[in-house]
């Protein structure tokens, strides 16, 4: 109940870590059975409690697509900021659109349920953020309009 109740695990996370707690289970339950006097169950008990307790599965998938979205977000940014042609205020509402996504992709990783639904998430977000490419007006207009003059 306590592996099923992580939302930072994927449903193939889950499952491995409970096949995990289930050999333990067993092991224990042998070694309860092999014992001769209670001594010997109770610490077969005890040793196959600590065990399936021991048992803490790491969230790697997750994690790893928000690595991946951070990454993304951050050289976005950092195109952004190399950008001449924009103004401050441009820059400054890119990246605001850049958080925004990454934000949206983050939130979606972490309701994806499987392996496949959280590289799908992470796939949609990094694609979404590479997708901002913000326009210069500010200093393109100024230009135009020192041409006419």
């Amino acid at each position: 109940a306590a592996i099923d109740a992580r939302d930072d695990l994927t449903a193939e996370e889950k499952a491995a870590a409970k096949a995990e707690v289930d050999s333990e289970a067993a092991k224990a339950k042998d070694a309860v059975d092999v014992a001769t006097d209670q001594a010997g169950v109770d610490a077969a008990k005890d040793s196959g409690t600590n065990a399936i307790t021991a048992v803490n599965p790491e969230a790697v998938a997750k994690p790893a697509a928000k690595e991946a979205i951070d990454k993304a977000a951050a050289d976005k940014k950092a195109a952004i900021d190399a950008s001449n042609d924009l103004t401050q205020e441009e820059k400054d509402a890119a990246k605001s659109s850049v958080d925004a996504e990454a934000n949206k992709a983050k939130a979606a990783i972490d309701a994806a349920k499987t392996s496949e639904e959280v590289q799908t998430a992470a796939t949609a977000g990094i694609t979404a953020i590479q997708a901002i490419n913000p326009v210069a007006e500010v200093k393109p207009a100024a230009k135009a309009a020192i041409d006419e003059a």
